[in-house]
C-alpha cells in the first residue's frame, strides 16, 4: 500500500456549551462528525486526534462523562444541525501540495448546546478511541491523544463516503454544562493498493 500526500492539515474545533447530550448510538449522541466527500481518487489519512472535555457547570449529582470515536462507512448524507465546519482551502493547511489535489475534501459539523442530527451511514460496531472520567465538579476534564500514524499502515484511511463519528458515551444528566475541544491532523492524497 502507497499514500501518496496532495496536502497536509491540522485543525482544532470546540462545540458550544453542550447539556444534556443523550448517550451514544447509531444515531444519537453524535457530537462531532467529519466525512470525506471526494471523488474516488483522494482518500484521507487521519493521523491524529485529541478530545478533551471540560465541565464548567457542575451536575446536579456528580456523573461519568465519556466520549466514543467510530468511523462511519457508506456515509451517503450529512449530518444535520448544530455548526458547520470551515475545513477547506487552506484553513488548517501544515502543507500544500501542487496540481489538481490542493483542496481540502473533508467536511464536518459539530454540536452547539445540543447533538447533531445524524445523516445516512453505517458505524462500525467498536471505536477507534474511547475514554471517560468522573466529574464531580467545575473544572473536572478529560483529555486523551491518539496518534494513529504509529502503527501499520500509518493512520486511518477514509476513502470516499467515510468518515468518523465523535459521540458522547454517557447521557448528561441535569444541569451540567461542558465542552468538548476536537483536534485533528490529516493529510489528504492518493491512496493505491
Amino acid at each position: 500500500m502507497r499514500f501518496d500526500a496532495t496536502g497536509s492539515y491540522k485543525q482544532t474545533v470546540t462545540t458550544g456549551a453542550v447539556t444534556l447530550i443523550a448517550a451514544a448510538t447509531a444515531t444519537a449522541g453524535h457530537i462531532l462528525a467529519l466525512r470525506n466527500i471526494t471523488a474516488a481518487t483522494r482518500t484521507i489519512r487521519l493521523r491524529s486526534l485529541e478530545v478533551e472535555f471540560l465541565l464548567t457547570t457542575a451536575f446536579t449529582a456528580a456523573q461519568r462523562v465519556g466520549f466514543d470515536v467510530v468511523i462511519a462507512r457508506s456515509y451517503t448524507a450529512a449530518h444535520t444541525g448544530a455548526t458547520a465546519l470551515t475545513l477547506n482551502g487552506n484553513t488548517g493547511k501544515k502543507v500544500g501540495g501542487t496540481g489538481a489535489y490542493e483542496a481540502a475534501t473533508l467536511t464536518g459539523r459539530i454540536a452547539d448546546a445540543g447533538a447533531l442530527t445524524a445523516g445516512t451511514h453505517t458505524l462500525d460496531t467498536n471505536p477507534i478511541a474511547q475514554a471517560s472520567v468522573w466529574c464531580g465538579a467545575v473544572g473536572a476534564s478529560l483529555n486523551r491523544y491518539y496518534d494513529f500514524s504509529a502503527t501499520e499502515p500509518g493512520g486511518i484511511f477514509l476513502r470516499a463516503d467515510d468518515g468518523i463519528v465523535a459521540r458522547n458515551s454517557v447521557l448528561m444528566g441535569a444541569a451540567g454544562v461542558g465542552l468538548w475541544h476536537f483536534t485533528f491532523e490529516y493529510d489528504e492524497g492518493i491512496l493505491t493498493v
